[in-house]
């Protein structure tokens, strides 16, 4: 049930919808067990493609988990680097940068 949470979180951003999408990545950082380091990565990864006000925070937690060693392979964030270029993001090159360094051992 997690998994199918944060994938249509992940969704729900990819389509702009930033209110609906927020609050289910809310709840699946709730309900996600410490030892679900992967899925923390990938959460962290919405939160800095869709609210860049948060980036600095995010981005070292991402890099935290991706110096431990922790990746989720074969997950795919390019419908969410789509959504952010389309809304101006600023730092588009280093998402794709890192969802490669995220999704590839």
């Amino acid at each position: 049930m997690l998994l199918l949470i944060e994938k249509y979180a992940g969704s729900l951003l990819a389509q702009a919808h930033i209110k609906e999408g927020k609050s289910l990545l809310h709840q699946a950082f709730e309900l996600t067990d410490e030892n679900q380091q992967s899925l923390i990565l990938e959460r962290w990864f919405y939160t800095l493609t869709h609210f860049p006000d948060r980036a600095d925070q995010t981005r070292k937690e991402i890099n935290e988990l991706l110096t431990r060693g922790v990746r989720s392979i074969g997950w795919d964030f390019s419908s969410n680097i789509n959504r952010a270029e389309k809304d101006g993001c600023e730092y588009v090159e280093d998402l794709q940068t890192l969802a490669e360094s995220i999704t590839t051992e």
